[in-house]
């Protein structure tokens, strides 16, 4: 009787290590899976949100809009002449200008606004609950906040500009402000 008790804890004992070493696999895995669901959703030129990010922001935005009439506006700023720019000064430093122009725009923003690229030189900002009129100086600071700057690119001072746009989705109404290019 003592050696089937022993056998049994024994068998107890090896049936918890492998069930440790199992929840150790499965955690691992969950990190993994977290981490690669993370990279599919950030551009790995600027590390901050991609376009799929975004799409999935602007439904989130559009589910709460028809649920509860919640506000909100989509900035959306577009580097000028960065065709240009990278023809002038080569497409690493066009990587550096894209690279400068999400570091200050999440620098500019808070962390509940939503900050994208969009695809090329283009670059969204999300305010939820925000109307243009609450928003309209904010995406002035933003734009002008590029061009208080520069980048230092291989021994040059090199500027940026954008031009911008807000649209705003409210109940009943829809008002957009753009502003022509700054340069």
């Amino acid at each position: 009787m003592v050696a089937a008790v022993k056998k049994i804890l024994l068998a107890n004992q090896q049936m918890q290590q492998e069930l440790h070493q199992a929840e150790t696999r499965l955690h691992d895995q969950q990190q993994e899976l977290i981490a690669q669901t993370e990279a599919a959703r950030t551009d790995q030129l600027t590390k901050i949100a991609n376009r799929r990010a975004l799409d999935e922001e602007l439904k989130k935005c559009l589910l709460e809009f028809q649920r509860s009439a919640e506000p909100f506006c989509v900035l959306v700023l577009d580097v000028d002449h960065f065709k240009k720019f990278n023809d002038t000064h080569g497409h690493l430093a066009g990587d550096e200008a894209l690279k400068y122009v999400a570091r200050i725009l999440k620098s500019q923003t808070r962390p509940a606004e939503f900050v994208a690229r969009y695809g090329g030189e283009e670059f969204v900002v999300v305010f939820r609950g925000e109307t243009v009129a609450a928003c309209r100086q904010r995406a002035d600071r933003l734009r002008a906040s590029l061009n208080e700057h520069s980048i230092t690119y291989e021994g040059q001072e090199l500027r940026v500009t954008a031009s911008a746009g807000l649209a705003e989705n409210w109940p009943g109404r829809r008002r957009a402000w753009t502003d022509p290019p700054c340069g």
